[in-house]
Parts: C-alpha cells; sequence; structure tokens
C-alpha cells in the first residue's frame, strides 16, 4: 500500500471541508428561501384578505351613504313630520336656472343625530349646501330663524341674501286680502315689479303646485312681506314646506320668484 505524502493529505482534507463548508451554506441558504418565500405567501393571503375587508367596508359606507342621500326638499318634509314644524327656504339663483339651488340640491344626513328641533337648527346652522352649475361648485350656507305660529316654523335662507341690497321680501307693507295663496302672489307682483309667482317649472323641481285652493285671509299693517307670506297660510295638511323662493342672482334689486307649495294632500 502506497501513502500518499503528509501535505497531499492536508490538501484532500481540505477539500472534503470546503465541500462540506459548501454544502451547509447551501443548505442554510434554500432553509431561507424556503421561509422567505412562506412568509411572502402569508403576506400575500393576508393583504389579499385585508383588501376584501377594506372593499366591503367601503361598499356597505358607500350603500349607507345611499340610503342616507335625499334631495335637500324631500328631507324637510320628512323632518318636518317627524318633529310637527315647517319650513320656508328663500335662495339665491343661479344665473340662467329655474332651479333652487336649496331646496334642489342632494344632502346626506345621517337622522339619527337629529332628535328635536333644536337639534335640527343646530344641524342647519353648521350645514353647508353644495350646489354644482356649469362646472362650478357652489358653497352655500344657511341662515335660520325659528318661529313659532300655532305650529314651530323654521325659516332657512342663503347667506349671500343678507348683503343683497332692496330684496323685495324684507320690504314692510299693509296689506288687506281674502282669497288663494296664488292670488296673493299676483297682487303682490303687480305692487312690486321685483315679485313674480312660479309659473315656469323645469325638470328636476318637484311637482308642478300653483295653490290656488288654500283660502287665506289677510290683514297686515307695517309687516314684511316675509312675514305675511308665512303667517296667513293654516298650516293644518299643508305642505311642509310652505313656500320657497328664489332670486335671479343679482345683488342689487334682483327679482325674487316664489312658490307656495299646497296642501300636502294634493
Amino acid at each position: 500500500m502506497r501513502l500518499l505524502p503528509a501535505k497531499y493529505a492536508l490538501v484532500c482534507r481540505n477539500c472534503r471541508l470546503s465541500r462540506y463548508d459548501s454544502i451547509c451554506r447551501m443548505a442554510v441558504e434554500q432553509g431561507r428561501l424556503k421561509i422567505m418565500k412562506l412568509i411572502k405567501m402569508q403576506l400575500i393571503g393576508l393583504c389579499s384578505v385585508l383588501g376584501i375587508c377594506f372593499f366591503l367596508m367601503a361598499k356597505n359606507y358607500a350603500v349607507a351613504r345611499k340610503d342616507n342621500m335625499k334631495v335637500f326638499q324631500s328631507f324637510l318634509c320628512e323632518l318636518g313630520r317627524r318633529f310637527d314644524c315647517y319650513f320656508t327656504v328663500e335662495s339665491v339663483g343661479a344665473t340662467g336656472s329655474l332651479n333652487n339651488t336649496i331646496l334642489d340640491s342632494m344632502i346626506y344626513v345621517d337622522n339619527e343625530s337629529l332628535q328635536n328641533i333644536d337639534s335640527a337648527m343646530e344641524f342647519f346652522n353648521n350645514y353647508v349646501v353644495v350646489w354644482k352649475d356649469a362646472g362650478k361648485t357652489n358653497e352655500i350656507r344657511l341662515i335660520t330663524e325659528k318661529k313659532e305660529h300655532n305650529k314651530t316654523i323654521i325659516m332657512l335662507r342663503d347667506e349671500r341674501l343678507l348683503t343683497t341690497t332692496d330684496y323685495a321680501l324684507t320690504n314692510a307693507i299693509s296689506l288687506e286680502y281674502d282669497g288663494s295663496p296664488a292670488g296673493l302672489l299676483n297682487l303682490l307682483s303687480r305692487q312690486n315689479d321685483l315679485i313674480r309667482p312660479q309659473t315656469v317649472f323645469s325638470i328636476g323641481m318637484g311637482n308642478i303646485k300653483i295653490d290656488t285652493q288654500t283660502h287665506i285671509g289677510i290683514n297686515a299693517t307695517n309687516e314684511s312681506i316675509r312675514n305675511i307670506l308665512t303667517d296667513c297660510i293654516p298650516l293644518s295638511e299643508y305642505s311642509r314646506v310652505i313656500w320657497s323662493s328664489y332670486t335671479d342672482g343679482k345683488e342689487k334689486s334682483p327679482v325674487v320668484t316664489v312658490k307656495f307649495h299646497g296642501n300636502a294632500n294634493k
């Protein structure tokens, strides 16, 4: 038997150790890759589950929001029936439009947050009406006033009317009248050409109503036209929105178009 010199034996041993070390490193690397792959798969699965959860939450929120999205006028009528109160609405019109920028707007509201008339008043004081016209978004703040008649009446006005000069509905007049709301508006328009009854309606403005049926009697002395319009109506079975108006958009001496909303059952 022939023996290798010592130096050759050492080289062979080192080769075996080097090969063993390489095998160990390869095994460690493969194990690390398997672990990373497993972690990656778990993360992908977790992200998928979270994505599905967020999607369902967003979908449920969108459905809930859609369910609570209403036309402002419909919302007022619902609120009026709930709290047994009534409304008047005065808005600044959009140029060239027949729409009431408040009544015809869309509103999102959580009904459970409104528990009584006072909470409704607080809501309107903080609410901003969003009206989109000709690609432009307008934000409209409201002025609210509570009037105690034989029922509570909440009077809503576009804040911009505070700076409108010669606004016809603030004029004080003395008036005796017996007839219908439609006849009253015709009489007021003959006395002041800045007041007009609404006789033209567009799509989206709700029911076409010209109240010629309700009987009213007026004996007013130095009373604002706004108060005359509000106080003359017998509220029993009347629309929760008693009357509404919109101007032609001018800041000085605007023409204001007025509509009585008529009996709620007709």
